[in-house]
Order: structure tokens, then C-alpha cells, then sequence
């Protein structure tokens, strides 16, 4: 049976179970990257969030999870689904492509959901869509409306 004397066998327990040097200086790096995420520039998320930029970080994080193990495959993986949420293409959302909304001030008593989660909203985004129908303007209907004529 085993004696602790002064907490020496416990801290020699933990420093036999660590990872080698380079896994803990990979992990504190990737755990580095993300807590600063918000500065990376936006153009890096950009290129992360193209098909051969998620095909590449997909690649990573399996090349990492078969390396390194789960844990640093997780870190990984968290990481890259950080930088492609930085990409300026899926922070632009919102209704402001459409031009056939008419803004609206929000008159009256609150709905029930606003009361519960506390909402204040100042103004309201809604009107009829303009829409119109699919135009086929391929060579191959264009000959075939043709000749039924």
C-alpha cells in the first residue's frame, strides 16, 4: 500500500498520465485560437468558408483526430466551426436584400412571447412579397414552344 507523503505521489500520478510536449503545446495553442477568435481577420473566415476550404478543415480535423486522439480532434474541430461562423458572408444576414419590405413602428400591446422573454422590438419588417413566375429561357424550350406553334 501506497503512503502520500505530501501530495508526491498524487502530482506523480498526473505528470505520468500527460501528453508529450508537442499534443499539450498543440492543445494550449488551438484552446489560444479559440478564445481569440474574434481576432482573426474576417477574410481568413472567408476563405474557410469556400468548398475547398471546408473540404481542407474537414481534412484537418480528421487528420488531427487520428494523430493526436479525440480530444485535440474536438479542440480542432470547434476551432474551424468558429472560423468559418467568422465568415462575413454569414454575418451579413438579415432582410436587408429585400426591397419590398416596409418597415413598420410596433404600436399596441405586446404579443405574450414578447412579454415573457422581456423583448422591447421598436419596429416591424413586413409587406407583401412581390413575386413573379419562373421564366425557362433555356435554347432546348425555346425551339420546342417554337415549332408547336
Amino acid at each position: 500500500m501506497l503512503q502520500q507523503q505530501g501530495g508526491g505521489v498524487g502530482l506523480q500520478v498526473v505528470l505520468d498520465h500527460l501528453d508529450t510536449t508537442p499534443k499539450l503545446l498543440y492543445g494550449f495553442l488551438v484552446i489560444l485560437a479559440i478564445v481569440f477568435i474574434d481576432q482573426v481577420p474576417a477574410g481568413l473566415g472567408r476563405y474557410a468558408d469556400t468548398a475547398l476550404g471546408r473540404v481542407l478543415g474537414i481534412a484537418a480535423v480528421g487528420a488531427v483526430t487520428h494523430y493526436l486522439g479525440y480530444s485535440y480532434g474536438l479542440l480542432t474541430a470547434v476551432a474551424f466551426l468558429l472560423l468559418v461562423h467568422i465568415s462575413p458572408r454569414l454575418a451579413a444576414t438579415g432582410t436587408d436584400g429585400f426591397e419590398d419590405l416596409a418597415s413598420k413602428d410596433a404600436v399596441g400591446n405586446k404579443w405574450f412571447v414578447e412579454q415573457v422573454l422581456g423583448e422591447n422590438p421598436m419596429a416591424i419588417q413586413s409587406d407583401r412579397a412581390t413575386t413573379a413566375a419562373v421564366q425557362d429561357l433555356s435554347e432546348k424550350n425555346m425551339a420546342n414552344s417554337s415549332s408547336r406553334k
